[in-house]
């Protein structure tokens, strides 16, 4: 199951990063490190502590320890994204918080820094 789960969402990654083409705008790296750093790394996280998980034969500790580090790269990676779109809707003289979807992100950003903490 976790072969299949790690497939799909690298395959996943994959195409959004072949459908946004990072580089071509600040903006094109919005999509792409959101599904990064939730696709790929927070489930990567959440494996640590199963015997499939990439320290899965490693002590607790060590598993705890990779567990911080990975959720560590979530939130860079999701910063970042967050970042891309600020600064593009900041360049283009466009409201924030205007749509559905950013209701959405931040009530999410909400819930993962109050589960964090």
């Amino acid at each position: 199951m976790s072969l299949l789960l790690r497939v799909g969402g690298f395959s996943f990654i994959m195409f959004i990063a072949y459908a946004a083409r990072p580089g071509s705008s600040l903006f094109s790296f919005h999509p792409l490190l959101m599904t990064l750093s939730f696709t790929g790394l927070m489930t990567e996280g959440l494996f640590m502590f199963s015997k499939s998980g990439l320290a899965g034969n490693q002590l607790h500790s060590t598993r705890v320890t990779a567990h911080w580090l990975i959720l560590l790269c979530v939130a860079a990676a999701h910063g970042f994204g967050y970042a891309a779109i600020y600064y593009t809707k900041e360049f283009n003289n466009k409201p924030h918080i205007t749509s559905w979807h950013d209701l959405h992100n931040y009530a999410g950003q909400s819930a993962k820094m109050l589960h964090q903490y």
